[in-house]
């Protein structure tokens, strides 16, 4: 998906942070999707290691729900 003006749209977190100040090794992240995305367009979701280190992912879970609170 492009923006208005043809760049990829593209929204992120810093694991490496929330992961160091997390107790257990978890972290969460809560995005809002932006208006401009469509039901009919694809999302691709991806973990960057930018420093190359061995990491283990053991699980992960996307969820998608609606906003009530708006």
């Amino acid at each position: 998906m492009l923006n208005g003006n043809g760049e990829k749209i593209w929204l992120g977190h810093d694991l490496e942070n929330m992961l160091l100040t997390s107790k257990d090794n978890s972290a969460y992240f809560a995005l809002s999707i932006p208006e401009l995305i469509q039901n009919s367009d694809d999302i691709q979701i991806s973990l960057w290691n930018r420093n190359g280190s061995r990491i283990e992912i053991e699980s992960i879970s996307i969820e998608v729900i609606e906003n009530i609170w708006n």
